[in-house]
């Protein structure tokens, strides 16, 4: 594949991947569309003879996908006569989310992890971060420019990314690319990373999510201590148990929020309720849907609205919680399998400040899902960029 071709083709697995994030079905549409293009551009080039080298990760990968699509599919009917005796609220129905969710998300997790050990391979990762990164530029400047024209929406949605939550994380997603072309071509200024991240956190302001502002703040840390990182961050059991307390905690703890000093934190700073916005009554409600045990889970997207049929509820504030619904038992084990055997494949990796980025946004996201569905899709995607091989000397500013 020539240079040319592997541009166009960078630009086609952007839109799938990251362009088609709004929440409207055309979105999804054409995300399967680009998705599937594109996999098939790889497979003319290339007949995955590459894939080999990531045989277990693509296996694993590949399943959980099929697995997310199936059960997709076959939850467009599901019967929830189960749940009647838990319901709280009935005013409102339950529909599910369109077949094609779990189809589109499958297929764009699949296709940016082939495409990322396509430019690994050839070693055109340099071309790729670039490419990704104008590309979130423009994305984001015109998200940006068009909420500077038609003002803030008071619901937090309606923007070009979606709600509040995509338009603040996708400037995260601007800062990792940022990031990852300016070290790979040795030219990254951490001064202006830093910028980066104020801006980012400007940005969560701006839109109100509070969830967003706080994730700066975790990945300052984090990438403060870029040059002498811990070695337990690249351990995938200690990676594990960050994610189990992190989903865990304010169900084991949730006296901690009765404490004056965490109070005079939520509600005179970070201007939230001390029920984390009613976070609290929500987990309470769902220990007796948990109770009740979910296999396989109620599809991709549709927690929402199985939570708000049920308790009138617009999600988990939960992550491995969201995760659960969703993908039931079976999909949660893929899922943090998955996340298992990429952290074990950074820990071997032959220069580890290079990934060290990228691990950074892992355990922002990981952080956040104590209040926040920071699991999802987004996640998956970061998850690819643990692979590319870097074999050159970091040389920061």
């Amino acid at each position: 594949m020539g240079k040319y071709q592997f541009k166009i083709l960078c630009i086609i697995v952007f839109q799938a991947c990251f362009g088609t994030v709004g929440d409207r079905a055309l979105d999804r549409y054409i995300s399967v569309i680009l998705s599937i293009t594109a996999l098939l551009i790889l497979y003319i080039y290339t007949k995955f003879k590459y894939c080999q080298k990531y045989k277990r990760i693509n296996g694993i990968i590949l399943i959980y996908c099929l697995y997310n699509a199936i059960n997709s599919i076959l939850n467009v009917n599901v019967d929830l006569s189960n749940l009647q005796a838990i319901m709280t609220n009935s005013k409102i129905d339950y529909e599910p989310v369109s077949i094609y969710t779990g189809v589109s998300l499958g297929l764009k997790i699949m296709l940016l992890f082939l495409f990322i050990q396509y430019s690994n391979v050839t070693q055109r990762l340099s071309l790729l971060f670039k490419t990704f990164w104008i590309l979130f530029c423009l994305l984001l400047t015109i998200n940006d420019v068009l909420m500077l024209v038609n003002g803030l929406d008071p619901n937090g949605s309606g923007y070009l990314l979606g709600n509040k939550f995509q338009v603040a994380y996708m400037h995260y997603w601007g800062l990792l690319l940022y990031i990852l072309k300016n070290s790979y071509d040795k030219k990254l200024k951490i001064r202006k990373m830093y910028y980066g991240i104020g801006f980012c956190a400007i940005i969560s302001i701006i839109v109100q999510c509070t969830t967003a502002l706080i994730g700066s703040i975790i990945l300052f840390y984090f990438l403060s201590h870029w040059r002498k990182p811990h070695d337990l961050i690249y351990n995938p059991f200690f990676t594990l148990s960050c994610l189990l307390i992190c989903s865990s905690f304010f169900f084991i703890f949730g006296n901690i929020l009765n404490n004056n000093f965490v109070q005079y934190i939520l509600v005179d700073i970070l201007n939230e309720d001390p029920t984390l916005t009613g976070r609290m009554g929500i987990y309470q409600s769902l220990i007796g849907f948990l109770s009740l045990g979910s296999i396989w889970g109620y599809g991709l997207g549709n927690s929402h609205f199985i939570l708000a049929y049920l308790f009138g509820v617009a999600n988990a504030q939960n992550g491995i919680l969201d995760v659960w619904i969703e993908q039931g038992l079976i999909g949660t084990f893929l899922f943090l399998y998955i996340l298992f055997i990429l952290i074990k494949h950074a820990k071997k990796h032959p220069n580890k400040l290079f990934i060290y980025p990228t691990i950074s946004f892992i355990y922002m996201y990981i952080f956040l899902s104590s209040v926040e569905i920071t699991l999802g899709i987004n996640f998956m995607l970061i998850l690819a960029f643990l692979l590319p091989n870097y074999k050159i000397n970091l040389k920061t500013r």
